[in-house]
């Protein structure tokens, strides 16, 4: 960093992600977060944008995860959802982790469940069923989880019309 040029934004930021990585492999995330942000500010600068900076997105919600600071990383996992969400297959692993994290984040079962039932309308648009029901697991083990025992049969029932084996779900909660 010291020889490189200040204005030499690719340079910087490639450093400065190096930077955040390392610190990362030693867990030292907090400083880790100044270099990601150094990182994101040199690509910025250099006029990256949209979809060229989803790497650096992804690095800051993963170590503001391992530091447990879930709100900051929601904001970025938010950053990249809006980057995505016209890839329905990414746009649902996003929606996905957005909802687990505000499940660590001990969000309320409602705004848990909205971000669950995004993933499986995105998950839908990929025609893949396999996706499907992945989401449709996780979201039937929140209900079950929160007592939400209506939505939970509700949801083994729609699973059933769509031929999806919701497994335990199934034999947990009788129809």
């Amino acid at each position: 960093l010291v020889t490189t040029d200040s204005l030499d934004y690719v340079k910087r930021k490639e450093l400065f992600e190096k930077l955040g990585d390392a610190t990362c492999k030693v867990k030292n995330y907090e400083k880790a977060i100044d270099f990601y942000k150094k990182s994101l500010e040199a690509a910025v600068l250099n006029g990256d944008m949209g979809k060229r900076l989803i790497p650096i997105y992804v690095s800051l919600y993963q170590t503001y995860i391992d530091l447990k600071e879930y709100e900051n990383a929601l904001k970025y996992l938010h950053m990249e959802y809006d980057l995505i969400k016209d890839i329905p297959k990414e746009a649902c692993a996003t929606s996905l982790s957005i909802a687990n994290l505000l499940h660590l984040a001990k969000k309320d079962f409602w705004e848990i469940e909205t971000a669950y039932r995004k993933a499986l309308a995105e998950a839908r648009l990929t025609e893949d069923i396999s996706t499907e029901r992945v989401v449709m697991k996780k979201l039937a083990s929140l209900c079950k989880e929160f007592n939400m025992t209506s939505l939970a049969e509700m949801l083994v029932v729609e699973a059933t019309q769509k031929n999806i084996d919701l497994n335990e779900f199934s034999k947990a909660v009788t129809i």
